[in-house]
Order: C-alpha cells, then sequence, then structure tokens
C-alpha cells in the first residue's frame, strides 16, 4: 500500500511540473511613442505683423497722395 500511495504521489508530482512551468525571460514591451506638439514659432507672427502694417501705411500714403 505504502508503494501505491508513493507511485501516485509521484506520478502526480511529475505530471504537475510542467503545469508549473514558467517563462522567465523579461516579457519584451513596445517603447511608448511620445509625440511633441508643433510649436509655433512668435517671429512668424511678429513678421507677420509688420508686414501688414507696412503694408498698411503704404496703401494710407497712396490713397492720400490723391
Amino acid at each position: 500500500m505504502k508503494k501505491m500511495i508513493l507511485a501516485a504521489t509521484a506520478a502526480t508530482a511529475l505530471a504537475a511540473a510542467p503545469a508549473m512551468a514558467g517563462n522567465y525571460s523579461e516579457p519584451v514591451m513596445e517603447p511608448a511613442i511620445i509625440e511633441a506638439e508643433a510649436v509655433s514659432s512668435s517671429a512668424n507672427q511678429a513678421e507677420m505683423v509688420a508686414i501688414t502694417l507696412t503694408a498698411l501705411i503704404f496703401l494710407t500714403a497712396i490713397i492720400s497722395a490723391n
């Protein structure tokens, strides 16, 4: 009877061993992609304001010359 219990215990231990086996390697994760927001340059806005004001001054000068 002891041999039967010992054989059953050994069979159970050997059968359960593959079920307990795990993956010891580190999981591979994709790197997170971080998108930077596009920052508008204030120099472009300042140039547009300067060009618009210059155009308005010239237009005013042309109209007032007539």
